[in-house]
């Protein structure tokens, strides 16, 4: 699907080079897509400066997966998301509605699943399954209270939810809870037969009605070269380019090497050494490897299309092409190559 719509951009021979600096990657790679001179149709290369790395594919798939990483942790833009570390809503301003921040990060995602570089694995299901439809009753039948960033509301949903009925008409008349259902446009007076209707309704408030301007951009933003239309068609295909998907497991990387049969037996003893280390690896260990290996924090299939190539070589180094999705690995002990 990706590779029928990589087909509607121009030969590689065109790509245009984004320069950016380590140290400002994410306003370099951000300023770039935001310029109205962006074609989507024209390939991007990444030249870093300072480092003599030659990028055919993979530096760009490293920036982006780092650029990515950075703007769901507010790195490099301030106050851009909240929420859970693995479950971000776009935070709500007029600055982030005016400065159109939003359209620029979906052409920048768009840009990045097309050329077989990572999504964004970091939103909630609730807003993604809104960019995927537009519908809001599909994403609030995906919310849940970590959603809500609104710390008086949160309160308020755990109060009423536990509270028993005689409760509920003090909380029904408290400013605070009259403030809310009012800001949301609810009429109705919470009872016991009501209340999950209104939480219901307050939630959706704060999670997408709130910040449909903020993610109407966002969806304005994934259509380039037919993405967003592949999206609407499977939206459950393109989840893990937009969910956390869990800790990537030993056995998950560990099968996406591997090794060819050898009758070399230092060759077959090098490859077992590799899957030792791998499956021993804790969770930042894999999180390294897949960084030096793939430049990429994600093990999707999505983003990585083919597997990775593993070789062993007469040479004293390890060496990894993250463009070619290469490992080549010497002659070592399992002391050495750890």
């Amino acid at each position: 699907m990706l590779q029928r719509l990589r087909s509607k951009m121009q030969p590689r021979g065109t790509r245009e080079k984004i320069k950016v600096d380590q140290d400002d990657l994410v306003m370099d790679v951000y300023s770039f897509y935001k310029s109205p001179d962006f074609d989507p149709t024209i390939p991007v290369f990444v030249l870093l400066k300072g480092q003599p790395a030659i990028d055919s594919g993979g530096v760009l798939r490293q920036a982006f997966s780092d650029v990515f990483y950075a703007m769901a942790n507010n790195e490099g833009i301030k106050n851009v998301f909240n929420g859970d570390k693995n479950s971000k809503v776009p935070a709500f301003s007029n600055e982030l509605v005016v400065n159109g921040l939003f359209e620029v990060l979906g052409k920048m995602i768009a840009h990045s699943l097309i050329q077989s570089s990572p999504g964004f694995p970091y939103l909630s299901p609730t807003i993604y399954w809104y960019l995927a439809t537009g519908d809001l009753q599909i994403a609030i039948h995906k919310a849940t209270c970590s959603d809500v960033d609104n710390i008086e509301l949160a309160e308020y949903i755990k109060r009423v939810t536990e509270a028993p009925a005689d409760e509920l008409n003090v909380i029904a008349f408290e400013s605070g809870f009259i403030r809310l259902l009012s800001e949301a446009g609810e009429s109705r007076i919470l009872t016991a037969d009501n209340k999950l209707d209104v939480l219901q309704s307050l939630m959706l408030h704060n999670i997408v009605v709130k910040k449909k301007a903020i993610l109407d951009q966002f969806r304005k933003g994934l259509p380039i070269l037919g993405l967003l239309d592949e999206i609407q068609r499977e939206p459950e295909m393109f989840e893990e380019c937009f969910l956390y998907q869990g800790i990537v497991s030993n056995d998950s990387v560990a099968s996406s090497r591997p090794f060819p049969a050898s009758e070399d037996k230092n060759a077959q003893r090098v490859f077992q050494l590799l899957q030792t280390f791998i499956k021993n690896c804790n969770a930042d260990g894999l999180d390294d490897f897949l960084r030096f290996v793939t430049g990429t924090r994600c093990s999707a299939k999505s983003i990585l299309p083919r597997r990775i190539t593993v070789s062993c070589e007469s040479t004293n180094s390890i060496f990894a092409s993250t463009c070619l999705l290469e490992l080549k690995l010497p002659n070592s002990t399992y002391h050495n190559l750890k």
